[in-house]
């Protein structure tokens, strides 16, 4: 049996036990057939298409009729299918994802690193002509110093890398505006940002909140960082790591997306993906975010 037969006999596995736990059977009440594609098949190939970075869903039906994956399934629905079934399971991801986090004990770390990525949705000539998508806005990637029209990724994850809470904005929503809607939902909680997320104001709230918001300090400022903080600002490389991995291997800056209903839908095939590859990297002992390769 090949590595790829196990990885695969692993996702089935974790992915049937999560239906069988969460999802309840639904009474279809509605004229003409019932789903021919059963919820735990369609979360199988979400996660067969973004762990190797498969591009699109034509390409996904394609390797799944006539290559590597060939014969895995009895019936493959058609692209549009598979789209439209889909952003019909856009909740069932988001539990998906939940239940993976918890299951690699995401709730007994309480540290917590925030960042954001851009996500372009047309190029930035085009943007004008776009009426596909009248959410998004304009915003500025500093790491590549231009601007951009589309969204953004703002996300929390664990020092290990695990994503646990993460919004979709428009591309003109700064940093520190998402602060308290990625940690809300923690009693106690160290956060760690870069200097979009500075704000004395919002830091001195948290803390009578018993939550600490550690920042850089900008070099017009007096204050410093203590040298446990800098041990501490070290550990946002992780979450730069993780946007690198859904950017590169998965895609995230070229979705294909034509609506937001698209969008939403593969930023969260791309986060549960991402994190079912981390669960079954701790089941075998390896390095949490050694993603690429599990299904090459």
């Amino acid at each position: 049996m090949t590595h790829q037969d196990n990885t695969l006999i692993l996702i089935f596995s974790i992915v049937d036990d999560f239906c069988k736990s969460h999802l309840k059977k639904k009474k279809v009440n509605k004229r003409g057939p019932h789903y021919q594609y059963s919820d735990s098949k369609i979360l199988k190939m979400i996660a067969i298409k973004y762990l190797p970075g498969i591009k699109s869903d034509r390409s996904l039906i394609r390797m799944l009729k006539y290559g590597l994956a060939k014969g895995i399934f009895r019936k493959i629905p058609d692209h549009s299918r598979f789209n439209r079934r889909c952003k019909e399971l856009a909740h069932c991801l988001v539990e998906f994802q939940k239940f993976l986090a918890l299951k690699l004990g995401t709730d007994s770390n309480p540290i917590r690193i925030l960042d954001s990525t851009p996500i372009p949705v047309v190029s930035y000539l085009r943007s004008n002509r776009s009426s596909s998508f009248p959410e998004a806005s304009y915003g500025y990637c500093a790491a590549k110093q231009e601007k951009y029209f589309g969204f953004k990724l703002h996300m929390a994850v664990t020092p290990s890398g695990i994503p646990t809470n993460f919004d979709l904005t428009a591309a003109n929503i700064s940093d520190g505006k998402m602060t308290e809607e990625l940690i809300e939902l923690y009693e106690f909680l160290v956060a760690i940002g870069d200097k979009g997320y500075l704000d004395r104001i919002k830091q001195e709230e948290l803390e009578r909140q018993n939550k600490k918001l550690i920042t850089p300090y900008r070099k017009n400022q007096n204050k410093k960082n203590s040298g446990f903080e800098q041990k501490l600002l070290k550990l946002r490389r992780r979450i730069e790591t993780v946007f690198s991995q859904f950017k590169e291997q998965m895609h995230l800056g070229k979705t294909r997306a034509k609506s937001l209903i698209g969008l939403i839908t593969r930023v969260l095939g791309i986060i549960t993906s991402f994190t079912l590859g981390m669960y079954i990297n701790s089941l075998r002992g390896d390095k949490l975010l050694k993603i690429k390769g599990l299904l090459a």
